[in-house]
């Protein structure tokens, strides 16, 4: 399977769409929808999930991609210039998480909505997302667990085909999310007639791998 969507778009020799690309903007849309309806639901003012991604975004993004280079130093130190041709990969989502953390803990202040509420609102979301992304990693053949050698054992979602390995490969990554996900989901069950807060650090925390 090709790494690649659209390749050479208007023509243009190496301006291509990469699939990890698309599904890692519908893992973002479809995670910005269910913050905005649980903000919604939460009683926050309408733009408030907008307004805090306008900002949380690009920080992310910045945060995301100075986690990766400072544990990557070696392949930066000697040609500083590549720091900045992010379109050649290198994003932590370590990174990308502590930058929307710290933007949250501003925005919070600054537009008076409890820090933990808010948190409860957006993690979801980025466990949405994370779970999404991971089909990216799927696409780009990387990001995969041992081999799985028995033929019993060759089946979604324990294992999943690597090009490279030619035989099943175990997913931790999909199975750790989907039960993850599920989690998330009682969770939505049980409180969403309370007021409780903090419920989906755990979660969270848990998944960061």
């Amino acid at each position: 399977m090709s790494k690649y969507a659209f390749q050479n778009i208007f023509g243009i020799e190496g301006f291509h769409i990469a699939w990890y690309g698309i599904i890692i903007a519908s893992g973002m849309v479809l995670g910005l929808l269910l913050a905005m309806r649980e903000a919604k639901r939460q009683g926050l003012y309408k733009d408030a999930i907008l307004d805090f991604i306008l900002i949380a975004l690009p920080v992310a993004i910045l945060c995301a991609r100075a986690y990766y280079v400072i544990f990557e130093w070696s392949s930066y130190k000697n040609n500083p210039m590549d720091i900045i041709k992010i379109w050649n990969g290198g994003l932590a989502i370590y990174g990308g998480v502590i930058g929307g953390f710290l933007t949250a803990c501003v925005f919070c202040k600054r537009k008076n909505i409890p820090l933990l509420k808010f948190l409860d609102i957006a993690v979801p979301s980025l466990v949405l997302g994370q779970a999404i992304g991971r089909w990216g990693n799927f696409v780009n053949q990387e990001a995969f667990g041992n081999l799985v050698a028995n033929p019993n054992f060759q089946f979604f979602p324990y294992a999943v085909y690597i090009d490279a390995s030619k035989s099943g490969t175990k997913q931790l990554s999909f199975t750790k999310v989907c039960g993850t996900l599920l989690f998330l989901g009682c969770s939505f069950s049980c409180v969403a007639e309370n007021d409780l807060m903090g419920n989906y650090l755990l979660p969270i925390l848990l998944d960061m791998d």
